[in-house]
């Protein structure tokens, strides 16, 4: 549905003049798709606050954005 959303917003031009932030429902699992379908970046509140560890949640989360944008340079 994300990527759905993305393209057609792609496709208007939005993502070039606006960054899009993906936000709701995602974690760990999903950011990476999240960000390949074009967002800049995630929001997240579950991932976090409903993680055993929030802080180590936090680092595995900034860590995986931080590679994905490292790799698509």
């Amino acid at each position: 549905l994300f990527s759905d959303s993305m393209q057609q917003a792609s496709q208007l031009g939005y993502c070039e003049v606006v960054p899009v932030v993906g936000i709701g429902g995602i974690h760990a699992g999903n950011a990476r798709e999240v960000l390949a379908a074009g967002a800049a970046g995630i929001a997240v509140i579950g991932a976090v606050a409903g993680a055993k560890d929030p802080s180590g949640a936090v680092r595995e989360l900034r860590a995986l954005v931080d590679r994905f944008h490292e790799e698509a340079r």
